[in-house]
């Protein structure tokens, strides 16, 4: 089997990107290859359970000088000139992939895209130089591209004719899904969980739902999680909550909190693992029709649980409204499908699509 160099510039900070990484890391090894994982930075807080049994080393922080940053990066090329398999994760790494190819020819590269790369289309000079310094200078040296969703993959097509092989994330596990309590409260609670950043569109929630509430008191917001916009949130008179996974969704459908409506509008993500999340807990969900999310989705002919994608902050306004009249969505809308969520979000799945990527790194 393969010696495999995973990349990722840090293991410190919750995402479904470094997720993903430590996911993939375990089932490498599982399939024989001896993998170890290089980062700049790494918190043994982070996914503490996905860290167990990996070979993680960490390097020189990347925060140092901007002289000093190639020769970090020159030097993790050369550290990795023995291994078999290169597969680079979020940036620098990629070039550290692709100067490694360029002196060691038989290496295969791989670069794995977790993020949409938004900078493709800037035209401020610094960013554009790095768009041109990518398509130019790295893509050359990458074997195999692989895309966390069909939105980056026709993305990554469009900017430089490159195909991806499209891995979407999977679930670290899956439970049963949560029955709703039944409720004598008729009022509507809007929920949403993950990182609290800008590009998430936390202030359209909040807004949508300072317009709602004029007419109807009986609505209600809550966001667990953390990050730069918690502060925010507060002065707004929003609840901000820990978010600890399945225990948070059993208490949020416990009834107390009446009728819930999961709501997402992210911007800036490439698939939207939280509201995978939301959805396999059984929650009414509302999804903003940006970036992946909509690749989470999967139609069944049933109103019982359902899903409605937005394309506004007047449709995500409408769509909340109609929900709060009728506890639910129109019966066209459908279902979630949790059968399929549960057999292809899942660690097995994400194997097969490494064996597949592996073996086609192996022949090639």
């Amino acid at each position: 089997m393969a010696q495999i160099a995973l990349l990722h510039p840090q293991c410190a900070r919750l995402g479904g990107a470094i997720k993903m990484v430590l996911l993939t890391a375990h089932a490498l090894q599982k399939q024989g290859h001896d993998v170890v994982l290089y980062t700049f930075e790494q918190d043994e807080a982070c996914f503490p359970d996905l860290q167990k049994n990996l070979r993680i080393v960490v390097l020189p922080s990347r925060t140092a000088g901007i002289l000093t940053k190639p020769l970090q990066i020159a030097t993790l090329a050369y550290q990795l000139r023995h291994v078999d398999t290169i597969i680079a994760n979020n940036p620098p790494m990629q070039i550290v992939a692709a100067l490694t190819k360029l002196f060691v020819p038989r290496i295969r590269t791989i670069w794995w895209h977790h993020h949409a790369p938004w900078y493709y289309d800037s035209f401020k000079p610094v960013i554009l130089a790095k768009a041109i310094f990518e398509k130019f200078f790295v893509m050359p040296f990458i074997d195999d591209m692989v895309a966390t969703s069909y939105y980056v993959a026709d993305i990554i097509q469009a900017y430089c004719g490159r195909s991806s092989q499209v891995i979407h994330p999977v679930l670290e596990s899956i439970s049963e899904p949560i029955t709703p309590k039944i409720t004598s409260n008729n009022g509507v609670t809007l929920f949403t969980h993950g990182r609290l950043e800008e590009g998430k569109w936390l202030d359209m929630i909040v807004r949508v739902y300072e317009k709602i509430r004029q007419e109807h008191p009986n609505i209600n917001l809550i966001v667990a999680g953390m990050g730069k916009l918690e502060s925010f949130l507060r002065e707004k008179g929003i609840t901000v909550i820990p978010f600890h996974k399945r225990d948070t969704f059993v208490d949020i459908m416990s009834g107390k909190y009446g009728h819930v409506l999961w709501v997402y509008c992210s911007s800036i993500d490439a698939f939207g693992m939280a509201s995978l999340e939301a959805q396999i807990a059984w929650m009414s969900t509302l999804i903003l029709d940006r970036g992946g999310a909509w690749e989470t989705i999967v139609s069944k002919d049933d109103d019982s649980l359902v899903w409605h994608l937005v394309d506004s902050e007047d449709d995500l306004c409408a769509s909340i409204q109609y929900y709060m009249e009728h506890k639910k969505f129109h019966k066209h809308l459908s279902i979630v499908n949790f059968s399929h969520h549960r057999d292809y979000f899942n660690g097995e799945r994400l194997s097969h699509d490494l064996l597949i990527l592996m073996s086609k790194s192996m022949v090639s």
